[in-house]
Parts: structure tokens; sequence; C-alpha cells
């Protein structure tokens, strides 16, 4: 099966209906203008003028439609502003987190956790709604500084560990091809059309009262009632419409998200398996607002829609067959039978330690971390037994597990907690020239336990290998999204003096620290008082990069300027700046310059720095923090660059 030209197809398919739902605005607006015509001129003699306000009335009308439409939509976004938080408080979920009592809960956080390593992102927060018993899962967001993923209560206990891995690619999809954003912006959208058809019932209202209540002023009255009718006709036929586009926009993104999950795990079954485990139980919700958000989730929310056309997901059994062509229509034969999972969880508990097969254990459960066996408490053989082992697996969710198998125990448990995270990430960021480093505790020393563990974990940092610090780091920075919002603005206050007092040439500090900062205030903005000219900005940043990279500064001239020719014309007259202008204070200065270009440029921008950091063959662990860092600061989607990173 051609992944790849499904997903082109999808993406095609998604821009021209996006391009229909701006049309049917359009045309709403057009609509109530053609309507307030018709309305104050039905009465209108043969060759009789048009009165000298008629023109105005309609321009009114359409302005007042747009206007409506937008300030509806306004307030939605408003109350989506929380992100992907306000999401899954809104279906009933509750954070969860790698310390849960819930083994379940536990193996879905730790799912994630590979998952996001080997996406290259931060580890989102994971929330599971504990009331739902209907397997279904979902992902939200306006990025994915702020995603989050959900899951039910049944698809913990309904689903196997590949199955459940299917089903986190598939929300990784949406939040890497930044599906959440634009389910939220079609939401908000729908929404103000949805105002237009109540001001519309308003408008017939008044207009009926004003008739009952003087009749002397009937006619006009009637001609109220009238543009209140045509309103909100149009605007409930506005609202079908639109439903109607956000739907199909929502199949196609299903569509991609379910190969984009095969070609991330590189495992038909697990993905195909939940679907037809879904299939063979349940994915419907309790909660009332499922309906509302059902473009999100991974399954219908409620009972089969009989009108197609309103159907927010394609039906299971085409999904299942463009996954796994082969597939004979039978979905008991890929489900997982009810309670296999609770029964297999059951007979751990009962016979702890009853087989050698611990390394099985970990791997089912922990992803090879060390350690996971003694934190799972135990468990034995009969779990991984019940559970499928993938027949096929992703490299890059291979490399992350090997990746985190090499994180001592004690770092993996600190990135995990959220004090101790927080110490993680400032030991990261002390500068290796003694002064600095200095100047840099002093400022943690405020919180006199804090700069402890601080300099334990610091001593701790030596024994982690290279390839694991972006790793442990994103699954550290995804613990901060626990703290209070004061907490988080302490914190934001702190790192920031911290990377104030780097030496000039400490990258890989304020790689890391940049990208904590963005995920703790992800509403990133250009600091016009750092302004600098575009082309300097352009060639600190690639010149930063060519020289992190390679060993003398003739292949750094090299590469420099192969990624310039990378640039087109942009990246004619580019010309590698000289080492000692070369610093963490200008590289600051370029990425927050750089924000203000449009998003293509900065994408080609991105694309020029891969080039660099690859024109040797080699990718360093240091480029790699450099290329997400960049990416991350310049809201620029990346490739998980530490999966080819070498030593």
């Amino acid at each position: 099966m051609q992944f790849f030209e499904q997903q082109d197809q999808a993406r095609g398919r998604t821009t021209l209906l996006v391009s229909l739902f701006a049309l049917a605005v359009i045309l709403l607006g057009a609509a109530a203008g053609a309507a307030t015509h018709f309305v104050l001129a039905w009465n209108r003699l043969p060759g009789e003028p048009l009165s000298e306000n008629h023109l105005s009335l309609v321009a009114t009308a359409v302005i007042a439609t747009f206007g409506a439409i937008f300030l509806g939509s306004a307030y939605r976004m408003t109350q989506l502003r929380g992100g992907g938080v306000k999401v899954a408080e809104t279906l009933g979920g509750t954070l969860v987190t790698a310390q849960s009592p819930d083994l379940l809960e536990r193996r879905v956080v730790n799912i994630v956790e590979e998952m996001a390593i080997a996406a290259g992102l931060p580890v989102p927060p994971v929330y599971v709604m504990r009331s739902e018993t209907g397997i279904n899962a979902f992902a939200a967001g306006w990025s994915p500084d702020d995603a989050v993923i959900g899951v039910t209560k049944g698809a913990l206990e309904g689903l196997k560990r590949d199955q459940l891995q299917g089903v986190i690619a598939h929300e990784f999809s949406h939040i890497l091809n930044r599906d959440c954003a634009l389910n939220m912006r079609l939401m908000g959208v729908l929404h103000g059309i949805v105002i237009i058809s109540i001001i519309g019932r308003m408008v017939m209202h008044l207009g009926a009262s004003n008739s009952h209540r003087n009749t002397k002023k009937s006619e006009g009255a009637l001609q109220f009632f009238l543009i209140g009718l045509t309103i909100w006709i149009f605007g409930s036929l506005g609202v079908l419409i639109a439903r109607m586009i956000q739907a199909a926009v929502s199949r196609q993104r299903e569509y991609l998200a379910d190969a984009s999950a095969v070609q991330f795990t590189r495992n038909p079954e697990g993905i195909g398996g939940a679907l037809a485990t879904i299939g063979s139980h349940t994915s419907a919700l309790v909660t009332p607002r499922g309906g509302e958000t059902s473009h999100m989730l991974i399954s219908e929310p409620g009972a089969h829609n009989f009108l197609g056309p309103l159907a927010s997901h394609p039906p299971l059994f085409d999904r299942i067959k463009r996954i796994l062509p082969n597939w004979n229509g039978d979905f008991a034969a890929l489900a997982t039978v009810s309670g296999t999972v609770q029964k297999a969880l059951r007979r751990s508990q009962e016979e702890p330690d009853s087989s050698n097969e611990e390394d099985m254990v970990r791997e089912i459960l922990m992803g090879g971390v060390p350690g996971g066996h003694e934190q799972f408490g135990g468990l034995a053989a009969g779990f991984v037994l019940e559970e499928v082992k993938a027949p096929q697996e992703s490299p890059l969710v291979k490399k992350a597990r090997n990746v985190l198998a090499q994180v001592p125990p004690r770092l993996r448990n600190a990135a995990q907690d959220p004090y101790s995270a927080r110490a993680l990430i400032l030991a990261w960021v002390l500068d290796t020239e003694a002064d600095r480093r200095g100047a840099q505790m002093g400022l943690v020393g405020t919180d006199v336990a804090l700069a402890q563990e601080t300099e334990r974990l610091s001593s701790e940092l030596p024994k982690l290998d290279s390839l694991a610090v972006l790793p442990l780091f994103d699954i550290a920075v995804g613990t901060l999204f626990v703290l209070s919002g004061r907490q988080k603005q302490d914190f934001h206050a702190l790192l920031s003096a911290v990377v104030a007092q780097l030496s000039e040439r400490s990258y890989r500090a304020y790689c890391l620290a940049a990208l904590a900062l963005r995920h703790l205030n992800h509403d990133a903005r250009s600091d016009k008082s750092k302004a600098v000219l575009i082309k300097d900005a352009i060639e600190t940043v690639l010149g930063i990069l060519a020289a992190e990279g390679h060993d003398t500064i003739d292949e750094a001239r090299e590469a420099f300027a192969a990624g310039a020719a990378n640039l087109g014309a942009r990246g004619k007259n580019l010309q590698m700046p000289a080492p000692k202008a070369l610093t963490v204070q200008t590289l600051d200065a370029a990425l927050s310059t750089l924000l203000r270009l449009p998003t293509v440029t900065r994408a080609e921008l991105l694309n020029a720095a891969e080039f660099i950091a690859s024109h040797d063959g080699v990718l360093r662990p240091s480029e790699a923090e450099l290329l997400r860092a960049m990416a991350t600061c310049l809201s620029v989607a990346a490739e998980p660059a530490f999966a080819t990173a070498t030593r």
C-alpha cells in the first residue's frame, strides 16, 4: 500500500474542503444581503425606484453577518484558548503521570513517551477519561507545545499494547500534521455560523412581537419578520453545509492519520486491530460534549451516524481495508476479545515473578527501560503472553526504546518528577565556565532545596549518553505541565535569568533552555528590541550550525555555502560570519528576528539548516539540538533529528 500517496491525497482534499468552508461563509454573507434586498423590495411597484437607504441596509446586512460570524468565532476561540487542556477537561479527562498507581495508566504514559521521543516532540500530557468505557482517544491543542493526548478507560482495558501504540501514533499524526489546530479553528467558525441562525430567530421573534403590539406598523413588522426568517433559514442551511464540510475534512484527516500511524509504527496490525476492536465493541462516550468534539476523536463518539455526509469519521470497514488490503472483513479476527487485558493483569498480580521472562515484561510495559520491572511491581510473564508482540517495529520507535534503556534510573525518575525536572533542566543549562556557573547557581540558590537537587543531578549528567540528552529532556519538559500557572511563571523567570549568564559559546545550554522556555510560554512573540537585519540573522543561524557540525573552518564554510545555495535567490549573497560573531547572544537575536518572517520562508530556512547539518553525512547530537531549537523557536515542524544522530 502506498501510504505516502494516501497522505498526499488526503492533504490535497483537505485543502479543497477548507477552501469550500471559507466559500460557504462568503456565500452566507452574500445570501444575507440578497435576502435583505428582496424583502425590502417585495412590495415595490414596477418602475418605482429603490429607497435612499436600500443599499445601505443591504450592505449593513452583509457586514452584520460577517461581523456576527467573526464575533461568534472569536468568542469560541477565546473559550478554546486553553488549548488541548480545555478540550480534555471538557470531555471529563483526568491528568495522569508516570507515578500513577494504576498499571494501565502508567503503560499509556510510557507509550506516549516513546512516541513523543520518536517524533522529536516534548512529551504531551496524558488525560484518561476514567468514566468512559467505550474505546476512544483524541489529540487536541493549537500546537505541539500545548497539545494533549487523551484516552478512555475502555481503551486502556480493551486494547493490547501494540494496538494502543497504533492509536497513540494515530493521535501523534494529528499533532504533527497540525490537525488539532485546524479542528479547533473549524469549531470556532462553525460556532460563528450558528450565531447567524440564532440571530435570525431573534429577529423573527422581534418582528412577530411588534406586529402584535402595533397593528399600524404591522407591514414593517412583517418585513422585519421575513428578514429574520430568511436569515434563520440561510443560517441553518449554512450550519448544515458547514457541518458537512467539517465532517468531510475530518474524514480525510482520519485517513491521513491512519496511514501516518502505519508509517510511524511499521505495524499495520496495531492500528488495524484497534479499529477492529472498536468495531467489535463500542466507541460511544457518556459525556454530552462528545458530539461537539467528534472530529477530534479516533472514532464516532455515539451511535453510528446514518447521515453519511455528516459522519465525522469514515466507516471502520473502509479504514481497516486501506490499512490491511488482504483483510477478509471479519472484525473478530483482528479484535481483542473483551476482558483479555484485564484477565492477564489479574493473572500477573496473582502470580508475581512466576516466570523468568522479565525482559519481555520490561519490553511490553516500559519499553526496555532499566528498572521497569520493579516500577510495575513484579509483573509475571502472563501479562506479556496475553499481549501482542509487534511483528515489525519502526526504526524510530525502536531507537526511542533503545535510547531510553541507556538512561540511568535516577535521571529517568528525576525527569518524571515535577520538582526534580526543574532541577534537571537547570543542571543542563549550567555553564562550563566556573565564574558563569557560580553566578547561575547564585540565582538558583534562593531556593536551597532546588539548588542542592540541581548540583546533585549535574554530577549525574556526565553518565548520560549524548544520544539520550534530547529524549530525556523532552520527558522533563513534558513533566513541567503539571506545575501551576504561578510555578511556571516563576520557573520561566528563573530559567531566563540563568540563560542570561551563559558564556558566548554555550550553544547546547542555550538550545535546551530555548526549548524549555518555549514550552513554558508557547505564545511565541518576536522581541523587537533584539531585531537585526534579516540577512544578518540568516547568516548567524546557518553559520553557527555550520561551525558546530564541522571540525575545520574550511569544512564549515563549504557546508554553509551549500546550505545558502539551497535557499535559492535568498541565499545568493549570504556569507558565513567570522567565528567571533557567532555567539549565544547573536543567535538569540537572530531567531527572534526570523520569527517575524512568513511560515513558508521559515520552513525554507529550516530546510537549509538541515542541509548544512547533513552535509558531511553525520548528524551530531549538538547539531540535532540546534535544529530542534531552531524549529521550536521559529514555530516550524522538524524531523525527529535525534534518530539519525551519531556520537
